[in-house]
């Protein structure tokens, strides 16, 4: 995520079926990225090869002090929902501050 590492001038970021494993530096830079105000919306199926990590992820940048959100879509795997306009919707929501943190 090259808006977390602050490579990007972002500070809202949704990511879809996809988190970085967890190491001292993505830890590190979570904690900068709270600190520039970054929030995060993350995206992931219950069945996804990748909600452990997505799962870690989120707690590791909620304990950072990130606002971030975890939306866990029952039933799906790595995929896109059907009605992902709901879920654009959510995040966008989230992102833009209307909803408070997850």
């Amino acid at each position: 995520m090259m808006a977390l590492f602050g490579l990007l001038p972002v500070r809202r970021v949704m990511s879809v079926a996809y988190a970085p494993g967890d190491s001292a530096r993505v830890r590190a830079a979570l904690a900068e990225a709270s600190a520039r105000g970054m929030r995060l919306y993350l995206v992931v199926g219950e069945k996804d090869q990748y909600f452990d990590r997505a799962r870690r992820f989120y707690e590791t940048a909620k304990a950072a002090g990130m606002a971030v959100h975890l939306e866990v879509r029952p039933g799906l795997g790595h995929e896109l929902p059907n009605d992902f306009d709901r879920t654009l919707v959510a995040g966008l929501e989230f992102l833009v501050g209307r909803l408070g943190p997850g």
